[in-house]
């Protein structure tokens, strides 16, 4: 009976998807939130490397590359406020990226 059991998933598709732990749940979106904000990251961290500014930059990235690495075990342990907090650090990191690009010298 067991057997049968663990093999039917295999067997036949299921008929709803498996439910989600509250750390899977969470991790997922950690996740999710990561692939929203990578890319004005990488398009930031692009222009100040096109505009020669990415010296004046660095600080601003390796805020904002430790705080999202801090992030994700904060969200998925589930801290509420020192996962807005740490997220509040990282967007200091990209505005310390913006503001290079911004003073930069056309």
């Amino acid at each position: 009976m067991a057997r049968r059991r663990r093999l039917q998933p295999v067997k036949d598709p299921p008929d709803r998807p498996p439910t989600e732990t509250l750390t899977q749940g969470r991790a997922r979106r950690a996740h999710e939130n990561l692939k929203e904000n990578l890319p004005v990251f990488l398009v930031v961290a692009t222009l100040t490397l096109v505009t020669g500014t990415a010296a004046a930059a660095l600080t601003g990235a390796a805020i904002w590359v430790i705080a999202r690495a801090i992030y994700l075990p904060v969200h998925v342990f589930g801290v509420p406020w020192l996962r807005t907090l740490v997220f509040g650090i990282s967007l200091i990191g990209l505005v310390l990226m913006i503001g290079a690009l911004t003073s930069a010298p056309l």
